[in-house]
């Protein structure tokens, strides 16, 4: 199942720290609440891939080590434009 809020939720915090990246608390308070790595880091590859954030996701064969580097994840000007047209519905 997608999860189109937590999409939104990063696009959102994204933008509110443009041109930053994401703040340290925001991160850890995600990735505590995530169920597992791969619950956590999936919705920034996807972003990613779509164009709305940059992103390092970090993968390994052992999955405990997938994760994202939050000083070099932030929105894209793309990202800005569709969260300020309602992001994802």
């Amino acid at each position: 199942m997608t999860d189109y809020v937590f999409y939104n939720q990063i696009l959102t915090r994204l933008a509110a720290n443009h041109p930053g990246t994401l703040d340290e608390k925001t991160y850890e308070l995600w990735k505590q609440d995530a169920t597992s790595p791969h619950a956590f880091a999936d919705p920034f590859a996807y972003l990613k891939t779509k164009g709305l954030i940059q992103a390092y996701v970090m993968s390994d064969i052992d999955e405990n080590n997938y994760d994202i580097d939050p000083h070099q994840t932030r929105i894209t000007a793309a990202g800005l434009d569709f969260i300020r047209s309602g992001g994802f519905k």
